[in-house]
């Protein structure tokens, strides 16, 4: 079985920590593994950011009280390793743009998390800024604030909202192999495109 798909098994599991654990171990074997990177800081960043809401409002596991209390008897340790992980991998891959732009949303959940300043939103805006440099029709940059096409807005509504559908199309194929972050970044992506509609 591939590692994604353990992954997402693990994930359904709410086996957080063992898909940390998993994680930590192809970055370790395969250190050129970028994929492996990017899964590994959304995981430890969901887990960090996410992780006590998960455990008292949707998990409907019977043992949720002790896997909320262990996970925040964790919270220390995870914060380490998404610093080390983060600046490690930035290192790596600081000149791929795919890279940028994930690792970018990523460290916006909680900036101080990935060893940001949270009121210097001048690092994860110049990481998407040079992931555009790098790949300027990457897909992914497109439907949303920093599309130039959207911005300009001369458009009628039936052009706006057929470039949305193309673009909502193309990131679902492309998001729909990066696991929960996909899915996450996807659903940003709908509201995000949305409010541009209505605006």
């Amino acid at each position: 079985m591939h590692w994604k798909e353990q992954l997402q098994k693990l994930e359904q599991e709410e086996n957080f920590d063992i898909a940390i654990y998993l994680l930590e171990k192809i970055v370790k074997e395969h250190p050129e593994e970028m994929d492996a990177y990017i899964f590994l800081l959304y995981r430890l960043m969901d887990t960090l950011v996410e992780g006590p809401c998960h455990w008292d409002n949707v998990s409907q596991s019977n043992l949720r009280k002790i896997k909320r209390d262990y996970y925040s008897s964790k919270h220390d340790v995870y914060w380490g390793l998404l610093r080390h992980y983060f600046a490690v991998a930035l290192s790596k891959f600081h000149d791929n743009a795919d890279f940028l732009y994930y690792a970018a949303h990523i460290a916006a959940f909680a900036p101080w998390y990935a060893g940001i300043n949270e009121h210097d939103h001048e690092v994860t805006d110049g990481m998407i800024e040079k992931s555009k440099q790098l790949n300027p029709n990457n897909p992914l940059l497109k439907g949303g604030y920093g599309d130039d096409f959207l911005m300009s807005k001369p458009h009628n509504d039936e052009i706006l909202r057929t470039y949305i559908n193309e673009v909502l199309d193309t990131n679902a194929k492309i998001l729909g192999t990066m696991g929960a972050l996909g899915e996450y970044l996807l659903e940003l992506k709908k509201t995000v495109t949305q409010r541009i509609l209505t605006q």
